[in-house]
């Protein structure tokens, strides 16, 4: 299976202050190619201070790259857990390479997959990255690839409202739509017939034409909850498209969540491609 994603790859901070580089597009892309697909990832990378960074840890993935050089800064975000795992976030990426990326920027092989993904962290950084999905989208119809898109709402880049209208426009594009319990609100009045909505230590709930699905989830120590949704997402796209079983791709992902909730840090690491 192939995969093209594009999105913001920043570097990370995380509690006792470890550098590496994460980002919720490039996490997905990293669960997904551990476990086995032929993933793509595109960005806009600047040569500042961090580029050595990108390179060693791009080094340890089992992804293609596709970069395009930049001028200006990386992203940055800080890291801080609770005693419970969970996190708050402090984030430093206004005007980020990432954020100057352009459809224009995508060769044509970008299309040259069975899937693609992306999210609503994507489209918010900024207008020519919002072109960007919803070009994507739209032309991956045309073409006969399937698409999916992490709804991933985060107040601190977009207001509720312009992130609901570009939703709005964007779901006839979108064969599986991902949600968080925080997204609810995003989505409003809008319906898709293939939503995974993930609780957190309540599992998830899969809904497929009206009919809906509880998973639980697994009882695990959580170190760090960074990245548990992309996990979830990476891994269940990873099977859903091997298997088209809903009830596999959903105890698979729940499996895998679990495993990135007890390690430190959004990128998953290589222990789950045994898993």
């Amino acid at each position: 299976m192939r995969i093209s994603v594009f999105g913001e790859a920043m570097v990370e901070f995380d509690s006792d202050f470890n550098r590496s580089i994460a980002g919720d597009t490039l996490n997905v892309s990293a669960v997904t190619a551990f476990l086995g697909a032929e993933t793509t990832y595109y960005m806009r990378i600047a040569e500042d201070i961090f580029i050595s960074d990108y390179k060693k840890v791009f080094q340890t993935l089992p992804l293609r790259t596709y970069v395009i050089e930049s001028s200006g800064n990386n992203g940055v975000y800080f890291i801080k857990n609770k005693d419970n795992g969970e996190r708050l976030f402090q984030y430093y990426r206004k005007n980020s390479a990432a954020s100057y990326l352009k459809y224009d920027d995508l060769p044509n092989d970008f299309y040259d997959c069975d899937l693609i993904f992306n999210s609503g962290i994507t489209a918010a950084i900024s207008e020519t990255c919002r072109d960007a999905v919803l070009k994507t989208f739209k032309e991956a119809k045309t073409k006969g690839i399937k698409t999916a898109f992490d709804c991933n709402y985060r107040a601190s880049l977009w207001e509720i409202e312009k992130a609901h209208a570009f939703l709005k426009e964007l779901i006839p594009y979108i064969d599986i739509l991902f949600l968080s319990e925080d997204d609810l609100d995003v989505l409003k009045d809008l319906k898709h017939s293939f939503t995974v909505l993930r609780k957190g230590m309540l599992g998830s709930e899969v809904s497929t034409d009206g009919e809906s699905k509880n998973y639980p989830a697994l009882n695990v120590q959580a170190v760090d909850t960074t990245g548990a949704g992309d996990a979830y997402a990476g891994a269940f796209l990873k099977e859903f498209m091997d298997s088209n079983d809903i009830d596999k791709a959903a105890s698979f992902a729940t499996k895998i969540a679990s495993l990135q909730v007890q390690t430190k840090g959004g990128l998953p690491s290589s222990e789950i491609a045994h898993a």
